[in-house]
Formats: C-alpha cells, structure tokens, sequence
C-alpha cells in the first residue's frame, strides 16, 4: 500500500485506488460522491483525497436501506 495520504481512504484508512496521476482517467473522476458524505469529513481532510468506492457504496447503501 503506498503510504502517501492522498492515496489512502479518509474514511476507512484503506488504499483508494485512485489513479489520477495515471495516463488514463480514474474512477474518482466520473464517481459521484454524496455531499453528506464528504461532510463527515474533517474540513481538513476535504479535497485531499479520495474516498474509496466501497465508502461510497456502503454509504449509498445504507441511504437506500434508510429509506425503506
């Protein structure tokens, strides 16, 4: 895992696999991010690094679940 923090999840610490420095596009690029998720972030944290798509999906998820 590189130890670099913009390569590390904010919310699950794990690696995000975001590739934006790569020759082609990352996922993040085309991801839709919750607003209410980045918003449980530290403000400092916000815009430093991806948040890591099983953090997306299970929050989306539990959104879903929620409005059952």
């Amino acid at each position: 895992m590189k130890e670099n923090a913009e390569f590390i999840c904010p919310l699950c610490q794990r690696e995000n696999r975001c590739g934006i420095n790569n020759e082609t596009a990352c996922w993040c690029l085309t991801a839709k991010v919750p607003k209410a998720l980045i918003r449980q972030l530290p403000t400092s944290k916000q815009g430093k690094a991806c948040i890591c798509a099983k953090c997306i999906a299970a929050f989306n998820t539990n959104l879903a679940y929620e409005a059952k």
